[in-house]
């Protein structure tokens, strides 16, 4: 570093903050910097940048898939951000799996990471307490309703399932079967499945498990499952779903003749792009993944300037978007 100080003619710090906050430089600085950079190949050895600050600007995401825009949307808003900032992002995808969730956690603390991102709150006793031990601001995304290891953003999940659910019954369905991702390493279905049963419970409706199911986020899954539910239980008449798989729902309708809403009313979740796609546009909960992102990368910026921060909860809070697929 020192010797592209010199070559630049500036000081070792200019270049330094060049790395960490080009912004910071004036231009002409910048430009000359820039042009030994490009002629000798140097970069900061962020092995030993590690040693001298105890953290990077890397900053971690682990997410349970990247196949679901609602995860994807979410890393995109947050590598924005910090890429503004001059931070980097790693991924990572767990499968929904706690225990390969917990060995990626580890080792990228072993990365001295200047923060961790994650979906849910829902995580190993040993994840959660290599976490809250390392102070390494972190954010969990997409659920709020227990307490946080450091910062949570997103949505009740449970308020969201039991409003629709409610909603549903005060429409006059009684047969409302629930199709979603499987509950297993995944909280927020979790949550929404015991919406979806207190809501039936506050209305003195019994809960059928033959009206529950779950499949992974495929459009032919969604067919598949109700297809199999509707011939085991033909007086099904609404179903709560996710975006995805109530697409599937929606054309399995189609295909054995059920009429969309009037027959079968169907919700969805996440309001992504393919839920108005079809003619009769899919009733959803709107949630943003992009922006849960973004604010997720600021307040992890804004925690490495502050010290003993309490825990914070961010509720974004959820629209019902009221489509053509409910009556």
């Amino acid at each position: 570093m020192r010797d592209v100080a010199r070559m630049a003619g500036v000081s070792a710090q200019t270049v330094s903050r060049y790395f960490k906050n080009p912004d910071l430089i004036g231009l002409g600085n910048r430009e000359r910097i820039a042009k030994v950079v490009a002629d000798t190949g140097y970069f900061p050895n962020p092995a030993a940048s590690t040693l001298s600050a105890n953290r990077t600007n890397l900053v971690a995401v682990i997410v349970p898939t990247i196949d679901h825009s609602i995860f994807s949307d979410a890393v995109a808003g947050l590598a924005q951000t910090l890429e503004a900032r001059n931070h980097g992002l790693m991924i990572a995808t767990n499968g929904f799996s706690l225990e390969k969730e917990e060995q990626q956690v580890e080792r990228f603390l072993a990365h001295k990471v200047a923060g961790i991102v994650l979906i849910g709150q829902h995580h190993s006793e040993r994840t959660t307490r290599l976490l809250r031990a390392s102070g390494t601001p972190t954010v969990e995304l997409l659920e709020i309703d227990n307490p946080p290891i450091d910062i949570a953003i997103g949505l009740s999940n449970l308020a969201a399932a039991r409003d629709l659910t409610s909603r549903l019954i005060a429409l006059g369905r009684r047969r409302i079967g629930f199709i979603s991702a499987p509950p297993e390493g995944n909280d927020r279905v979790q949550r929404r499945l015991e919406g979806y049963r207190a809501a039936l419970e506050s209305a003195g409706l019994p809960f059928d498990p033959g009206l529950v199911a779950g499949a992974e986020f495929r459009i032919e899954n969604g067919a598949r499952v109700f297809s199999q539910m509707h011939a085991e239980r033909p007086d099904i008449d609404a179903v709560i779903s996710n975006d995805i798989l109530g697409l599937g729902v929606q054309l399995q309708c189609a295909r054995l003749g059920l009429a969309v809403p009037e027959d079968v009313a169907i919700t969805g979740f996440d309001d992504l792009e393919v839920s108005s796609i079809l003619e009769r546009k899919l009733t959803t909960v709107k949630i943003s993944g992009f922006e849960m992102g973004t604010l997720a990368g600021e307040m992890l910026l804004e925690r490495q300037s502050r010290d003993a921060i309490a825990p914070e909860v961010v509720d974004l809070g959820y629209e019902i978007l009221w489509r053509d697929t409910t009556p």
